[in-house]
């Protein structure tokens, strides 16, 4: 069967001009917040994005629920089907992800660090978005 990547390619390319969009205005201090806030929810919409592909792709691939559920024990289905390389980065997106969805922390999205996850992730989802349609192939 032919999966369609259409909203997660949408998705990756949305979250690529929100990190080229975050690189032209981060040292605007007018500018600079609204820029990364519009980062962060392309980073939580392009992982769920992510997830519900990686999910649908497996079940493609004959796996059932139970491999599938809950969300870790996806990332540990989609690590050993080789379409992620590190259960422990994305499982380390997955917690990012809660954090800033569901109790946003000023602090947490300001520093440097998250904002390299999420370019570390811009990385690996386009590898994920590789894997799984080679296996379409």
């Amino acid at each position: 069967m032919f999966l369609d990547y259409t909203n997660l390619e949408n998705a990756i390319a949305r979250l690529e001009e929100g990190i080229k969009t975050y690189e032209k205005y981060k040292t605007d201090q007018e500018l600079k917040e609204t820029v990364r806030d519009s980062l962060v929810k392309r980073f939580e919409f392009t992982f769920e994005h992510s997830l519900k592909m990686m999910a649908r792709t497996l079940k493609e691939q004959g796996f059932d629920e139970n491999d599938l559920e809950p969300r870790k024990q996806l990332l540990r289905t989609a690590r050993d089907e080789e379409l992620i390389k590190s259960f422990e980065q994305w499982n380390k997106y997955m917690k990012s992800r809660n954090i800033t969805s569901h109790e946003y922390r000023e602090n947490s999205v300001a520093d440097q660090e998250y904002i390299d996850l999420v370019m570390d992730f811009y990385t690996e989802v386009k590898i994920l978005l590789k894997n799984m349609k080679e296996i379409e192939l």
